[in-house]
């Protein structure tokens, strides 16, 4: 499933890697760029991470995860949220497994962890607006999975948003699944040992004090012993 625009260009990259150069690793996807008559492609392939990743190297046990993000990210699209335009997506059944790939716009830009590192004059402002486009997602009924720093790109426009993979679309979003999300978003801080002040920019932006005192300490506390972890783990 292409796009009109260069369908052949693109479908072409999707099936065969035809003008495909390798790009870098993100997450639990390998990706590719690609030249087409609108500008820059990007083609992301889905590879298991985690445990699963040392057997199996790609394909979900009868989840369609291409096809689920792309309706996740139309959705998005739909509703005016500021993500990269889709190009594609292609998906191969083999038996009980469902392999494939993804195709977006690729966009200049910088990820929110590389951008907040050079301590730029107007985060703040930057910031909030990305809390208010976590609200309006929320608000449309779309939960994102993977809601950090790294899937969060600055461009001269404003904050996109990356990486629908697994997201939720069409179902409300409570209020406790806002708070988990936002949470998630504020371990990423940590994680990337960014100030707690930033985190607090997007939740002023986000306008909703969905986070309950209870959940913000048990949070707290997942992050210092998943930092303990991570310590004797380097050692």
């Amino acid at each position: 499933m292409v796009w009109a625009e260069d369908a052949d260009c693109i479908a072409n990259a999707l099936l065969h890697a035809q003008g495909c150069t390798p790009w870098r690793c993100g997450g639990r996807g390998q990706l590719a760029s690609f030249p087409y008559k609108g500008g820059m492609g990007l083609i992301r392939r889905y590879l298991r991470g985690g445990f699963v990743r040392h057997f199996l190297k790609e394909g979900y046990l009868f989840q369609n995860r291409p096809y689920k993000e792309f309706k996740a990210h139309l959705a998005a699209l739909e509703c005016e949220i500021p993500t990269p335009p889709l190009l594609g997506v292609m998906w191969e059944r083999r038996g009980l497994w469902v392999r494939g790939a993804y195709a977006t716009q690729c966009m200049k830009g910088l990820t929110l962890d590389v951008y907040l590192e050079s301590t730029p004059p107007h985060a703040d402002t930057m910031l909030q607006r990305c809390g208010q486009w976590i609200r309006s997602m929320h608000d449309a009924n779309i939960w994102h999975a993977d809601l950090q720093v790294k899937n969060i790109l600055v461009t001269e426009s404003g904050p996109y948003f990356l990486d629908f993979d697994n997201a939720h679309v069409n179902r409300p979003v409570s209020r406790l699944q806002r708070a988990r999300n936002l949470l998630r978003l504020r371990r990423s801080f940590e994680k990337n040992t960014l100030s707690p002040a930033y985190f607090e920019a997007v939740y002023t932006g986000y306008a909703y004090d969905v986070i309950p005192l209870w959940l913000k300490w048990l949070y707290t506390l997942k992050g210092h012993i998943s930092n303990l972890f991570l310590r004797r783990k380097k050692k």
